[in-house]
């Protein structure tokens, strides 16, 4: 049995999460079976980071075929598990109660499977809906960027293996959004479109760029560019990471890291007490013009 034993935090940041892409990774390549992750010495994990593990765990028992894949946790992880209801996909814990701080863990394969094409806007409603004591349009404002993300993960990403989880942070004022896809990769698209010479941190910093779209025809929803432009006028963040490439907005960090990761990974956070005056902040948006898609 292979037996992986996680570090005492993993927080959202690329030093850990590409810790967990080293053990994704290496699973992907052993001939052992057994698989056993083992979070007993972990005191303390992200919440939104409940949609890369998982993420991870799909593609581990579904396309590496490692279906005895087992999960030991402190007791500290437990009540994160529970609290966003991915307990409900380990075996032998103990469902508990959403906590009304988390945004509950969510994979999306089986809707999409069934053509259910509503299926994150309605999630990501009932939930923000929950956590925020907000006016609809206010949540409708909110859910036209992150339904987005979704939207793109599952059109050019060409794939159904899309994870979501989050975590609202009230003394900071902030909600974090984790949404993960088994997809193609940016990258893939953008060299594809656009210019095979490009790196990996190239083709992601080129598709939040305005008016860069891999699109033949016009676009028909919002794109990166315009939820980098959600992100920031929201006192906000986004880190992307796809294939190779690394890019986080607020530390300025573009790496190429050795850890590939295939598919994407894309972590936003905003400032929720700045949803305000939404009449005006829709007249920013372009209602008029084509919008962009990378």
């Amino acid at each position: 049995m292979y037996i992986y034993h996680f570090p005492r935090k993993i927080n959202n940041n690329f030093n850990d999460i590409n810790k967990v892409i080293n053990v994704y990774n290496k699973i992907k390549k052993i001939k052992d079976n057994q698989i056993t992750l083992n979070f007993s010495d972990t005191n303390w994990m992200s919440g939104e980071l409940v949609a890369l593990l998982g993420a991870i765990c799909y593609n581990i028992k579904h396309k590496y075929n490692k279906e005895n894949l087992y999960i030991a946790c402190s007791k500290n992880i437990e009540t994160t598990f529970q609290s966003n209801n991915f307990s409900k996909q380990i075996t032998n814990m103990q469902i508990g109660n959403t906590k009304t701080t988390a945004i509950e863990y969510k994979c999306f394969t089986e809707e999409l499977n069934n053509n259910n094409l509503n299926c994150f806007d309605d999630y990501i409603k009932k939930e923000l809906n929950e956590k925020l004591e907000f006016k609809q349009e206010e949540i409708d404002y909110i859910c036209l960027f992150l339904s987005e993300i979704f939207v793109n993960a599952r059109t050019h990403g060409r794939t159904h293996n899309i994870f979501c989880c989050g975590q609202k942070y009230p003394k900071m004022n902030k909600i974090k959004i984790l949404l993960v896809d088994l997809g193609i990769g940016i990258p893939y698209n953008v060299r594809n479109r656009v210019d095979k010479t490009m790196n990996d941190i190239q083709c992601i910093k080129w598709s939040l760029k305005k008016g860069n779209s891999t699109k033949i025809e016009n676009a028909g929803g919002l794109g990166l560019y315009d939820i980098f432009e959600f992100v920031k006028q929201h006192d906000g963040n986004i880190s992307i990471i796809s294939s190779n490439g690394q890019f986080n907005y607020n530390e300025n960090i573009e790496i190429i890291s050795k850890e590939n990761f295939d598919g994407t990974i894309i972590s936003i956070e905003f400032d929720y007490t700045s949803i305000r005056n939404i009449e005006n902040m829709f007249k920013n948006i372009r209602k008029e013009k084509n919008f962009i898609e990378f």
